[in-house]
């Protein structure tokens, strides 16, 4: 037998030996959550065979390791799964017609080790260690090491220095160890540590095992289809009209996969086998239009000959040939054709189709019109399409055609009124002219007076009041209207007269404000108040006393005025430099905003350190560079010459220097002195009996306690550094 590994449906194959059938069946498994299950079926019509998990909500292992031999061709199915599932299938073969068959081998499901997520925190001040984290201070508590216990990691560290109660500095996930240094003189209060273990899997022990593929008899599923015997049935399945032609259509069951079937012989002549799906073979054919009466039919089948199963079934008369659609169109002429009576009607084209086997198709106007039926179109040009009915083809030239509709619109008639001016006199009182311009219309007026019938332009001189006309088109012409107009009375203009409202201007500054003098603000601004000069324009309308509108004349004037003004700027300075010899001093020149003195302070000092040689300073290049004043050098000493107060001194340029009463430290390549005092105060006069030393001096009095002076060397550039010290 041929192998079938396509997964497909079993057709249900009849066997002609029903003691040759053959159904093993699977077992379940018994119906609880998580176990692994599995089933192997097959006979005559085909093969099923499939493995599958029953799952649940716990996490769970498989391996699988299965056979399937169909035919004598083995085929290996292995694989492993994990996780979390309802259930799933693992694998299916399926296959339709009689084979051999074997199924062996085994489904097992594994328990899961399963480690739980933890997070945990701790705060410590000293070394600690557990399970999850080790923590060690170092270095008189200015270095601490952190250590995550196996499996677990660092997700966050905080540094609480001594003298706070919060961390200074924090971190987030570190790789373990991680070493913390305080910076300068910090030292670390205590430590926060976050460490996280995530959860973890893996197989434990077996649970369940699935491979009893055929119970009762071994755990190899066998199923040899020696005594299956194939049963063949020729059928017509249709003649019917397929695409204008007749077609003539045969299956052939029951045929099993790898063998392929002969050529069909039937009354009209023979057929080559065509498609087929699954077990069913198709032989397919076209035939002109007529009579038709399938009499007989056969085709060899692997060395059996198979006689059609239903003759002169469908026979009959096939007309399957279309015929041919007529369509004529006949466009008419373009009408003005009146809607609901005039002035209201449209331009509209007629247009005739007739004919047969078609409907016609104008888009966004008919959709598939039957034949005969007139369009009414309005102007534009339209595109029609046919499309044949059932039975019928429609011929060349006639699939489409275009139509052009005219437009008739008749012209418009128009009315224009145009109100002329007012006019008084003694004699006719007032009038106003109203013109009328009228092409092909008649008009009505209706007011004091009226009627008024108009057919033609005119121009009528109404008096006061209110007047209405409408209008129709005369024939030929489209178009109507309606309309209104008021009429005022008239009077002699500005006979009697009343003032309107007085309209005042805006107030506008007149030249420049009076100013006084500048204060200053000590922020660097300067205020000053002034009075400023105002004028403001007014004008008033002399209106006529009736219609308090017109305007007979008008009078104007200016009103004088005037307000304070305070004004407030930055003034401006400038700097500059004097020396002596001691400093040289940086000055600033304040000036208020109109460059008048103000005020005149040093600012800063510069402290000249070298009293043997010129130097010079330009305060961070502010001002132009100053020089110590010439005379202020002094020559290099020879020698020292030491007050009454001193009994002894050292001149030094060491590191280190020692006496019986303690060491003193000293910069390299410093100078200074040791003074030892016994006098009565203790202390010298200002601390600083050496004028030109690099520090004050070290001075050792006689209680033998250290003293510290407040003063740097007097002349020197070492201030921060210098320390005198006093032993007493």
């Amino acid at each position: 037998m041929k192998e079938d590994l396509v997964k497909r449906t079993v057709s249900h194959f009849v066997s002609a030996f029903p003691l040759a059938l053959v159904m093993l069946a699977l077992v379940v498994s018994p119906a609880f959550a998580h176990h692994p299950t599995g089933s192997a079926t097959a006979s005559c019509d085909g093969y099923d065979i499939s493995g599958n998990y029953v799952g649940g909500s716990s996490y769970r292992w498989l391996d699988w390791n299965v056979t399937v031999t169909i035919d004598g061709v083995p085929e290996v199915i292995a694989g492993s799964w994990d996780g979390i599932d309802p259930g799933f299938e693992i694998f299916s073969r399926t296959g339709s017609g009689p084979h051999d068959v074997e199924v062996s081998g085994y489904i097992k499901m594994y328990n899961d080790n399963a480690v739980s997520e933890d997070t945990y925190t701790k705060t410590e001040d000293r070394d600690f260690d557990n399970t999850k984290v080790n923590i060690n201070f170092f270095d008189s508590d200015r270095q601490v090491t952190i250590t995550a216990k196996p499996g677990y990691d660092i997700t966050f560290v905080g540094i609480d220095y001594d003298g706070s109660n919060a961390n200074e500095v924090t971190f987030g996930p570190q790789a373990s160890p991680f070493t913390y240094d305080a910076p300068g003189n910090e030292t670390i209060d205590n430590v926060t540590v976050t460490v996280h273990r995530p959860a973890s899997h893996s197989k434990g022990s077996l649970a369940d095992t699935f491979d009893d593929w055929k119970p009762g008899t071994g755990k190899t599923f066998v199923f040899d289809d020696v005594n299956c015997v194939p049963d063949y049935q020729l059928n017509l399945s249709h003649i019917e009209c397929v695409d204008e032609q007749v077609e003539v259509h045969f299956v052939l069951l029951n045929v099993p996969d790898g063998i392929t079937p002969g050529t069909l012989t039937y009354t009209y002549g023979t057929i080559e086998p065509g498609a087929h799906t699954g077990n069913v073979w198709h032989y397919t054919t076209y035939l002109p239009d007529g009579f038709y009466d399938i009499e007989s039919a056969s085709v060899v089948v692997d060395g059996d000959t198979v006689q059609l199963h239903n003759p002169h079934e469908y026979a009959g008369e096939y007309d399957c040939a279309p015929e041919e659609a007529s369509i004529s169109v006949e466009v008419g002429q373009c009408r003005w054709e009146e809607i609901h009576g005039p002035p209201w009607g449209q331009s509209v084209t007629r247009v005739e189709f007739t004919g047969v086997g078609a409907t016609i198709t104008i888009p966004d106007v008919y959709v598939d019109a039957p034949l005969p039926f007139q369009a009414a179109l309005t102007p534009g040009t339209y595109t029609w399409y046919a499309t044949p009915l059932p039975g019928y083809v429609i011929p060349a030239g006639q699939e489409t055609g275009t139509i052009v509709a005219g437009d008739c619109t008749p012209p418009s008639a128009t009315v224009e009124v145009a109100v002329g001016a007012c006019s008084w006199n003694e004699e006719t009182g007032s009038l106003t002219a109203v013109s009328f311009t009228i092409d092909h219309a008649n008009v009505t007026v209706e007011g004091p007076g009226g009627p008024y019938e108009l057919t033609g332009s005119a121009t009528l001189n109404l008096g006061p009041g209110s007047y209405s006309y409408s209008w129709v088109a005369q024939e030929g012409y489209i178009g109507s209207g309606e309309g209104s107009f008021e009429i005022g009375e008239c009077y002699e203009t500005c006979g009697e007269t009343i003032p309107g409202d007085v309209v005042y201007g805006p107030i506008v500054d007149v030249g420049d404000p009076v100013w006084g003098p500048w204060v200053d603000n000590g922020d660097g601004t300067f205020t000053r108040t002034g009075t400023q000069t105002t004028t403001q324009h007014w004008t008033q309308n002399i209106v006529d006393a009736r219609d308090g509108q017109t305007v007979c004349n008008t009078i104007e004037g200016d009103i004088p005025g005037e307000r304070e003004v305070e004004q407030t700027i930055e003034g401006s300075s400038y700097l500059y430099a004097l020396a002596d010899c001691a400093f040289a001093y940086l000055h600033e020149v304040k000036l208020d905003p109109d460059g008048a003195f103000i005020s005149d302070e040093v600012i800063e000092t510069y402290a000249w350190t070298n009293v043997y040689e010129t130097e010079s300073t330009d305060f961070n290049g502010r001002v132009d560079e100053i020089f110590e004043p010439e005379e202020c050098r002094q020559d290099r000493p020879t020698s020292v010459e030491l007050d009454q107060g001193v009994d002894f001194f050292a001149f030094f340029v060491a590191d280190l220097f020692a006496t019986s009463g303690g060491i003193v430290f000293f910069r390299p390549f410093d100078f200074g002195f040791i003074e030892c005092n016994f006098d009565a105060s203790g202390i010298h006069i200002g601390h600083n009996s050496l004028v030109m030393s690099a520090d004050d001096p070290v001075h050792a009095f006689g209680n033998g306690a250290f003293h510290a002076g407040p003063h740097d060397g007097s002349l020197w550039t070492y201030q921060g550094y210098g320390l005198t010290l006093h032993v007493r």
